[in-house]
């Protein structure tokens, strides 16, 4: 939090980021590339909660180096949050502190001077800036399903493990998120994988309808080395149809195996 002793500076109002809800449309306003003044829209595609149990909102609109620190609006044009970070080499995988965080920080009465915080904090990068590979030095960060032809971007911290899907060009404007998050329970990671997408049917009554769908299933990590992924999720059983309207198919999942290797080995 910056303090300005100044007067009539220009203002936004702050939003309630309790009320933020996944699918929310939302605009992240900052300087990409020293471009001043940028605006990128999208919708908040998931809330997280990290290690510590805080939350952020995860939104696929776009974002650069010099976004880092800028504003999310909402449709009313109040601030819910502040862009904080993203995963490397990922399509829009972008994540914002909720604003009322920082509302919190309002009341604090203790501050530093601007060399003060210089000198406890160090020189801090753009969080934004990624190395030239996007991975680790032993464990890739893109891989590639030999059963889905689907791009996995993948995060490790500590027991967790955190999958993200790409999906094909044809099927992105229907998803808006297929993830996975997963945590070391022995030698394997377990968790549960979270799909969030459109879905049309058409009623003899009412005629073509749309709905919203979000579905989770258990989701398991059983051998995981640099060069090889292999697991288990639930996948639909064949011949089986899909409920846009009770957003649910009409057998039940199986369990299918898969494997994964390294994108670009």
């Amino acid at each position: 939090m910056i303090q300005i002793p100044a007067f009539d500076l220009p203002w936004v109002k702050l939003g309630n980021s309790n009320e933020v809800k996944v699918g929310t449309g939302v605009v992240l306003v900052g300087n990409p590339r020293g471009l001043e003044g940028s605006l990128s829209s999208g919708i908040v595609s998931g809330i997280r909660t990290l290690d510590d149990g805080s939350k952020v909102f995860q939104t696929a609109a776009a974002a650069n180096p010099g976004n880092s620190g800028g504003p999310m609006v909402d449709a009313e044009g109040k601030v819910i949050g502040v862009l904080t970070f993203k995963l490397s080499e990922s399509e829009n995988l972008n994540f914002v502190v909720p604003i009322n965080y920082a509302r919190g920080l309002l009341s604090l009465t203790s501050s530093y001077s601007l060399a003060d915080l210089r000198q406890e904090l160090g020189a801090v990068e753009d969080v934004f800036k990624a190395d030239e590979t996007g991975e680790t030095e032993t464990f890739p960060s893109r891989w590639k399903s030999l059963s889905s032809g689907t791009t996995k971007v993948i995060r490790m911290e500590e027991n967790y493990l955190y999958v993200e899907t790409i999906m094909p060009e044809d099927q992105r404007q229907y998803y808006d998120l297929s993830s996975a998050e997963l945590q070391k329970s022995g030698d394997v990671y377990e968790g549960v994988h979270r799909e969030v997408f459109r879905c049309r049917w058409f009623s003899k009554w009412y005629g073509a309808k749309k709905n919203r769908c979000s579905t989770e299933s258990p989701f398991a990590v059983t051998s995981l080395s640099a060069t090889r992924i292999e697991g288990w999720a639930m996948e639909s059983a064949p011949g089986s149809k899909f409920d846009c309207n009770k957003c649910k198919f009409n057998k039940p999942a199986i369990k299918k195996s898969f494997v994964w290797i390294p994108e670009n080995p």
